[in-house]
């Protein structure tokens, strides 16, 4: 019996030991999984920072394109007129030479 009781308590004691082991590695991994949730949503905040930076540059430089399409449109039309009124006064000035030299 007494043997039996002895068994029992170095049983228990091993038991009580593992427990206690098994209680301090939950531990450590619950604070390594906490520091891992916490990592996740500084990454996560610094991506939505990043997108939105990205958004915001996208946006500006489609407004620039749509700025310098405008202005190269109208500078095309400047010279299309310009060229046109070079044209016409060449005409004149042909015409006009040709009516002084008969």
């Amino acid at each position: 019996m007494e043997q039996h009781l002895e068994n029992f308590n170095k049983e228990r004691k091993q038991f009580l030991n593992k427990i206690e082991q098994m209680s301090l590695e939950s531990s450590k991994y619950e604070k390594e999984l906490f520091s891992v949730k916490q990592r996740n949503e500084q990454l996560e905040a610094n991506l939505k920072k990043k997108e939105e930076t990205v958004d915001s540059m996208r946006k500006e430089y489609s407004d620039e394109r749509q700025e310098f399409t405008t202005k190269l449109e109208e500078s095309r039309q400047k010279i299309q007129k310009l060229s046109d009124e070079y044209m016409e006064k060449k005409v004149e000035f042909g015409k006009e030479i040709a009516l002084k030299d008969q």
